[in-house]
């Protein structure tokens, strides 16, 4: 028997993957391993695949023998993205990992866009499902804010220390829960604009300014990621915030405007105070010195000095494709293979042990060839375009901003990607695909409903 949930259940079984994917370090609660064979099973580490997994099979199997009136908008760029990732297996030195991930990467992502396409059946369904995300958001920033007021994590802390190697602590960089503050900015990046669209549409005068305070320390969040890729996806988002917080002053009353004012000014005052016993003064201080470090280490002129291995990256690129320019190394195998590519200017592994090329279309690129990266930014040009032409045809009103909220999102994690492969984060991956499956299926639905 297949059918244990119900289409109308897929949103919620969504939510809560979503939370353990954001709350709980799964796939740091054993230790990496990157050696030529298959790393061992663990059910924590691949919970979401499991539940992908089976969401997939409840939704084929409830829409058995049905026509859906709206074919899933993507589905011939998911095609050529699934089949470019399995012809890319040609090339690999290691067959047998590129499989597990190929159906690993499938399932934690286009599984679930696809899934929540089909069950979001109304508007109101999705509107749910974009609130449920909002508190899991919220719950996020808010941990990752103490976290980082505190200078530890006090749940996970001791085991990202023991089995993460990319962990930098709390305290100088905002990190907690995902282990390292790339994939925090680039979650941040994703949440915020939903967190945005809560504040401004949220069901009573309470939960919206409280959706409006954790978006305010959303911010902060990410700016104290000191990532450079976050700092360039908040870009999108600023412009886009400044278009709302406008509308928003207009249509506040002059009480909502003081209260809204009072809770963000005491949220930011108070809390350093009662964490560490500082003033806000002093704490201030800190945070801006941190940033104009970070800032001086990210300056074009110091990229040389700071950034050589990144760069090393492009030149590394080009020598896989120099190899095998059409399907790449094979999805999954350039961690593995990468000392065989290993361009000649890259940094001594002892300064920099990242394995991977910093950038998510190189990434695509070097191992799924001209052919996988053709077919991944085509994908991604077609749920542009979609949720472009859904926020131009929706009247005002929720729907429209939450239409906007999804593409501001997107496009600041794919500016963000040019400096790291966001998509390989599991995390980050399963957030990307569920924003992009609710996004399609507001598309559907509203047409529905207008029709």
């Amino acid at each position: 028997m297949i059918r244990f949930v119900g289409l109308s259940g897929i949103p919620a079984v969504t939510i809560t993957v979503i939370a353990y994917v954001s709350l709980v370090p799964f796939y740091y609660l054993a230790p990496l391993d990157f050696g030529p064979n298959l790393p061992p099973f663990s059910v924590a580490r691949y919970a979401p695949a499991i539940v992908a997994a089976w969401l997939l099979a409840n939704t084929v199997w409830n829409n058995r023998g049905k026509q859906s009136e709206l074919r899933f908008p993507i589905n011939r760029w998911i095609t050529a993205v699934v089949v470019t990732g399995l012809l890319s297996l040609i090339n690999a030195q290691y067959p047998s990992i590129g499989a597990a991930k190929w159906v690993y990467y499938n399932l934690t992502g286009a599984a679930f866009a696809y899934c929540l396409f089909e069950s979001l059946r109304d508007s109101h369904s999705v509107y749910r499902m974009a609130r449920g995300l909002c508190g899991v958001f919220a719950v996020v920033v808010i941990y990752t804010y103490l976290c980082h007021l505190l200078g530890h994590d006090p749940l996970w802390g001791e085991t990202q220390l023991k089995n993460n190697p990319y962990y930098l602590g709390t305290d100088f960089r905002a990190t907690a829960p995902f282990g390292n503050p790339i994939s925090t900015g680039s979650y941040m990046l994703l949440c915020l604009p939903l967190l945005i669209w809560a504040s401004r549409h949220t069901a009573t005068r309470a939960l919206r300014a409280t959706f409006t305070v954790v978006s305010a320390i959303g911010v902060y969040t990410a700016v104290m990621t000191q990532s450079r890729g976050t700092w360039l996806g908040l870009g999108p988002l600023a412009v886009t915030a400044a278009g709302l917080a406008l509308l928003r002053l207009r249509a506040a009353t002059r009480e909502q405007g003081i209260l809204l004012a009072i809770l963000i000014v005491l949220s930011a005052s108070l809390a350093p105070w009662l964490v560490k016993g500082v003033t806000s003064e002093e704490w201030l201080d800190t945070q801006v010195d941190k940033v104009r470090q970070r800032a001086m280490m990210l300056a074009p002129s110091q990229l040389q000095v700071t950034e050589p291995f990144r760069i090393s990256q492009y030149l590394t690129t080009v020598n896989v494709l120099r190899a095998h320019p059409v399907f790449g190394v094979g999805i999954g195998n350039f961690t593995r293979v990468y000392d065989t590519y290993r361009h000649s200017s890259s940094p001594s592994r002892e300064k920099y042990p990242a394995r991977t090329t910093e950038n998510m279309y190189l990434m695509t690129a070097a191992e799924t060839g001209l052919a996988g990266l053709a077919s991944a930014l085509g994908l991604l040009a077609v749920v542009g375009r979609n949720l472009r032409r859904l926020h131009r045809r929706l009247p005002p009103g929720w729907a429209r901003e939450l239409a906007l909220a999804t593409l501001v999102a997107l496009a600041g994690l794919l500016v963000n990607m040019l400096t790291w492969d966001a998509l390989y984060d599991p995390s980050i991956r399963v957030l990307f695909w569920t924003i992009i499956g609710a996004g399609l299926a507001l598309a559907r639905v509203t047409a529905e409903e207008r029709a």
